[in-house]
């Protein structure tokens, strides 16, 4: 609960009510935002840094367009030294990020990056993820 707490506070996701009660704040929440939710668990789980997230659900908005991809990739750009071993300097890859949301006809596009040396491509299909969010929403509904 705690680490949905901290997504909410960074701006991953939204909802679309809030009441305080005795108990303390519910959250009311659309099919959307939990939509967002289910992309931000697997970024998450993928070891997306925080800034690279928040930008993507910044790029898919409040109406996540969950027939899309994500194409994330990640490129060394520079090596800087982290500190020594012995009498050698260790060495460590600085690297870049980026991110594009894109809509499933251009998954070709795929082919473009080979050029550029990158050394990490992700992709993310938010049409997988919108199937597992709807059978969680359709599994709550049966015993409501």
């Amino acid at each position: 609960m705690n680490t949905l707490r901290w997504w909410a506070s960074q701006g991953f996701y939204g909802w679309v009510n809030e009441v305080k009660d005795g108990r303390g704040i519910s959250r009311e929440y659309s099919v959307d935002n939990l939509y967002q939710i289910g992309v931000t668990e697997n970024l998450s789980a993928l070891d997306i840094k925080p800034s690279i997230i928040k930008a993507i659900m910044a790029k898919l908005g409040d109406k996540p367009p969950m027939d899309n991809f994500i194409i994330i990739t990640k490129h060394p750009v520079r090596s800087r030294e982290v500190g020594p071993i012995g009498d050698r300097l260790r060495k460590s890859a600085s690297f870049t990020w980026h991110n594009e949301v894109i809509p499933i006809t251009h998954i070709g596009l795929i082919k473009a990056y080979r050029p550029h040396n990158l050394a990490i491509i992700i992709i993310v299909d938010l049409a997988a993820i919108k199937v597992f969010v709807d059978s969680l929403v359709l599994e709550h509904e049966k015993f409501y």
